[in-house]
């Protein structure tokens, strides 16, 4: 007991003398500080070296064994600026320059946000990022996402599903019985008079509030469909026409024939 007494106070006296130049230092209260002579936590690390690494854990790669580099992954845990706290995640052996990327993980100061990175090493490139998220209000290219994923840039997919909700009528009501269609002198009017469709959002709508793609789509097909209608319409009487005007040829025929007839 008494040799292991000694040890700890040997270990105490050299580990406070490092204290002199900040490397490791143990307080009264158990607390461990790296670079600090006060350490606020169990474990308290601190450097004010840029493009230094806070934590660092490096070895050979977790699941190709045959992978020989001692250098691993570097793990990196500071602030890069005044109240924003921030989480690295790069490759301490790579260059810093705008070529070589790492993940950024942080918080924003004195706003409700937080945010996902893939940003170069000297932080003047952004790169592609690609993550899943559990729940909440995701943005792309922007701080302020108001819906469930907010994107301030081009989208591009092989396809899109819009989910037609229990709250949203598809248009084929066009085709049940009692659908008052509107006239073509009505839409005629209502184009002159507003400068959109009937049901359409106009122009200034669009750009302010934006374009709900399920709703647009479903009126854009009840437009088809009422030219449908219309087609169909203007088709039962141009046929209607034809019969009578080939009812009237077959009339003026018979006529022709008879007066033919008379002149001889």
């Amino acid at each position: 007991m008494k040799k292991l007494t000694f040890l700890c106070a040997v270990l105490a006296v050299c580990v406070q003398s490092k204290a002199q130049n900040n490397s490791l230092y143990i307080n009264s209260a158990g607390n461990v500080g790296i670079g600090t002579t006060a350490p606020n936590a169990l474990v308290d690390a601190f450097n004010g070296v840029q493009h230094s690494d806070r934590i660092r854990l490096s070895g050979q790669e977790y699941f190709q064994a045959a992978n020989s580099s001692p250098d691993g992954v570097a793990f990196r845990l500071g602030v890069n600026r005044a109240g924003n706290r921030q989480l690295w995640i790069a490759d301490s052996a790579s260059a810093i320059n705008a070529t070589n990327m790492q993940f950024q993980f942080g918080l924003g100061s004195g706003v409700n946000y937080a945010f996902l990175d893939a940003i170069s090493t000297d932080v003047t490139t952004y790169g592609n990022l690609i993550f899943q998220i559990g729940g909440g209000n995701v943005g792309i290219g922007t701080l302020t996402p108001g819906v469930k994923l907010d994107v301030n840039g081009t989208v591009r997919a092989v396809s899109y599903i819009a989910t037609i909700t229990s709250g949203t009528k598809y248009a084929d009501f066009v085709f049940k019985p009692g659908y008052k269609l509107a006239s073509l002198s009505t839409i005629e009017a209502s184009i002159k008079k507003e400068g959109h469709l009937p049901g359409i959002p106009g122009e200034e709508e669009a750009r302010a509030h934006g374009i709900d793609l399920a709703s647009m789509q479903v009126k854009l097909l009840q437009k088809v469909e009422e030219l449908t209608l219309h087609v169909i319409e203007q088709q039962k009487e141009l046929d209607a026409l034809k019969a009578d005007n080939a009812a009237m040829n077959a009339k003026n025929a018979t006529m022709q024939a008879r007066l033919n007839a008379m002149a001889k």
